[in-house]
């Protein structure tokens, strides 16, 4: 299997409050992954890190060449007049832009 993603040893602290130590994981090629824990266990700022919007303290992440993160925020502020799956898409994804362009194109 490919690996699409691969976390060693990571650890992520608050100062005197350690929320992870030293976790490793892997995501390959058609797993699927669920991300289940208590609230404040971290998983936010484990998907904080992962999409890039926060550091961590210790270990390595290694992404496939070609893999694109992109990540819905737990709390979105966007423009009301956008749909659900405007929103998912607001930052300017090229790839969406020329399919919103075939969709117009064909009505």
């Amino acid at each position: 299997m490919v690996s699409y993603l691969q976390v060693d040893g990571l650890t992520k602290s608050f100062g005197d409050l350690i929320l992870f130590k030293d976790i490793s994981f892997g995501i390959a090629e058609g797993q699927r992954v669920g991300l289940i824990a208590k609230n404040g266990a971290g998983k936010t700022t484990l998907l904080n890190i992962l999409s890039g919007k926060e550091g961590y303290d210790g270990g390595n992440i290694v992404y496939r060449r070609d893999l694109k993160v992109a990540y819905l925020e737990q709390d979105p502020h966007y423009p009301e007049e956008l749909t659900v799956l405007e929103a998912c898409f607001h930052h300017g994804n090229s790839t969406v832009e020329l399919i919103k362009e075939y969709e117009k194109c064909m009505e």
